[in-house]
């Protein structure tokens, strides 16, 4: 019994692992496109292109947790609009919502700077 009590003290271990933020490159492209290809209610596509991976990287700054935040935005706005493809202006409202119109980050879908 001694041994037992013994491991109770060590349920919980305390480690720091450090994940980084992807780079503009060949991998954040392959995180996008595989992300894409996992998600088959409602079409991704458009983050396929690599103007729009580009402009994701931008926003999300690499970051996969906000890059789903702003994925995730956007296919709620293209379903509440009865659309199955997520596009542009999708991801532009998406950052808008989560960000705010006078964040201090500025849009990069926003109409003068898109595709």
């Amino acid at each position: 019994m001694q041994r037992i009590a013994s491991y109770r003290n060590l349920s919980r271990i305390a480690t720091r692992i450090e994940l980084k933020n992807f780079q503009d490159n060949k991998e954040w492209l392959g995180f996008v496109r595989s992300f894409c290809t996992q998600v088959k209610d409602i079409d991704l596509t458009t983050l396929s292109k690599p103007e729009v991976s580009k402009l994701m990287m931008t926003a999300s700054r690499g970051n996969p947790r906000a890059f789903k935040r702003l994925v995730v935005e956007a296919i709620l706005i293209a379903t509440d609009a009865g659309r199955a493809l997520i596009d542009h202006a999708d991801l532009g409202l998406a950052f808008d919502r989560i960000y705010g119109k006078d964040g201090q980050s500025t849009n990069p879908f926003a109409k003068d700077s898109g595709p």
